[in-house]
């Protein structure tokens, strides 16, 4: 038996939700053109207290908000994408967001040749090993339009791992 979260994935892909009660988030959806997409994700009061405050005063809840434009959007809709063993599949993410996240500069290939990533089936996928650096991964195939990579393309050491050197 599988154990996956079911309500996880419409978060990942940018579903639009609405959260209540004390610190919960809600987003939009995304609005306007394929391949230029934005989006709005908001979130409430995080204590019992202010919530229940606001709301006597007949207020929404809300502590604040972003506007999420294309770049930021595809960035986030990678990383989450590159941290499941499913990946992303890559035309539907090219139509969604604009962006390509195998052609940019031979990096993909790179990554594919190292043993970090696999594209088959019209899917971006992490290996194990890409697993375990999925973060830097990101970076390195979003440096094109999302600027340079900043973290290398190494699992940090586990707590016990520093413990024993």
């Amino acid at each position: 038996t599988e154990h996956r979260s079911k309500h996880n994935p419409k978060y990942w892909r940018h579903v639009p939700y609405l959260g209540l009660g004390p610190s919960s988030h809600s987003f939009s959806g995304l609005q306007g053109a394929r391949g230029r997409p934005t989006g709005r994700r908001w979130w409430n009061e995080r204590t019992l207290t202010r919530y229940a405050e606001r709301l006597e005063r007949d207020e929404r809840p809300v502590a604040g908000s972003e506007e999420l434009g294309p770049e930021e959007l595809a960035l986030e809709a990678l990383t989450l994408a590159l941290r499941t063993p499913e990946g992303l599949e890559i035309e539907e993410f090219r139509e969604r967001y604009g962006r390509d996240p195998v052609e940019n500069e031979g990096t993909c290939e790179r990554l594919v040749e190292s043993g970090y990533l696999v594209v088959e089936d019209g899917r971006l996928r992490p290996t194990l090993r890409g697993l375990a650096v999925a973060d830097g991964l990101v970076e390195a195939l979003a440096a094109p339009w999302a600027g340079p990579p900043r973290a290398p393309l190494s699992p940090r050491p586990s707590p016990a791992a520093r413990a024993r050197r």
